[in-house]
């Protein structure tokens, strides 16, 4: 397989599972493996942002179901801010997402 490929995830739900994270490279790990995105993602917001515009351009509403967020260490939680900045931009683009937290 070509490690500059995406590998896209069709559920629906699209669980991004936080449990356990301690470091920002982890939660980044979770959300490269979640969504597919290549090798080279570079583990940022700015990364991030570039990897999913695009992402969730499609009739049907995807849901992201944000598991263990509410478990993060409260400067986790903090530096999770962009992200949620990164789906309400999306949706204001016109992607039909919504993200939740689950737990």
């Amino acid at each position: 397989m070509n490690q500059n490929a995406f590998r896209y995830n069709p559920a629906n739900p699209i669980i991004l599972d936080f449990r356990g994270c301690k470091y920002a490279d982890e939660i980044h790990l979770r959300i490269k493996e979640t969504f597919g995105f290549p090798e080279y993602y570079g583990m940022n917001w700015d990364a991030m942002w570039d990897c999913i515009d695009g992402y969730f351009y499609q009739d049907t509403c995807r849901v992201i179901e944000i598991q263990g967020f509410s478990s993060l260490p409260q400067e986790l939680r903090e530096y999770c801010d962009p992200m949620w900045e990164i789906f309400q931009d999306l949706k204001a683009k016109g992607q039909n997402v919504e993200a939740h937290i689950i737990s």
